[in-house]
């Protein structure tokens, strides 16, 4: 059986304090590359009216959730975003 170093538990439990203050999570590297994604893909598709979520959920593979999740900060909502 693995054991965890003393470095894990305490970053756990900063992220988990930092939560518990209402701090956002810093992005990770994927959610920042998936964010770009979605924009460039509704800069280039801006001028369809017929364009959903689903739409726009399916051509970058994410889930619904997946893409409201990459934009659920304060002031960059999804349809903050599209506006």
């Amino acid at each position: 059986m693995s054991t965890c170093s003393g470095a894990v538990p305490l970053d756990l439990f900063g992220s988990a304090v930092l939560l518990a203050a209402g701090a956002r999570p810093v992005d990770t590297p994927a959610e920042t590359l998936g964010r770009e994604q979605v924009l460039a893909f509704l800069r280039d598709h801006c001028t369809n009216p017929e364009l959903t979520i689903d739409d726009v959920a399916r051509a970058c593979l994410l889930s619904r959730r997946s893409l409201f999740r990459l934009f659920d900060g304060p002031g960059d909502s999804l349809g903050t975003t599209l506006r």
